[in-house]
């Protein structure tokens, strides 16, 4: 099974906006490995919002390169992200990292956020790590 790493809104705007942080050296890595970087598309829209538009165009960028996969919200997926979120009663709100969490399951990766208790609260078996 290929290996890789999924990113919520916070991963990536930790990412994004701090260039020495500690999600700058793990996207490195991972980039320098062909670490496949699964960058689910409510997170992007999510980060996307709440960043500077010098950090958008990073993001964008980085949203191109071949270790990264944008993880479309279709149909079932919205369906099981929105489960996640009702049984843990998070607000509707919360579907970057309500998705973020299904997808990091799906593919049984480990999901990157700044939320970890809420994150294992949507599922407790998926491997969480936390941003800071």
């Amino acid at each position: 099974m290929i290996g890789g790493i999924v990113l919520d809104k916070a991963a990536l705007a930790d990412f994004v906006e701090h260039p020495s942080g500690r999600m700058a050296k793990i996207v490195d890595r991972a980039v320098k490995r062909m670490v496949v970087i699964c960058v689910p598309t409510a997170a992007l829209a999510e980060c996307w919002a709440a960043t500077s538009p010098k950090s958008q165009a990073f993001l964008a960028l980085f949203s191109t390169l071949p270790v990264v996969v944008v993880d479309p919200l279709l149909h079932d997926d919205a369906i099981d992200s929105g489960n996640l979120g009702s049984r843990a009663e998070l607000p509707a709100t919360r579907v970057g990292l309500m998705q973020a969490v299904h997808v990091a399951r799906e593919r049984g990766w480990p999901v990157f956020t700044g939320e970890p208790l809420l994150a294992r609260d949507l599922d407790p078996d998926v491997v969480v790590e936390p941003v800071a």
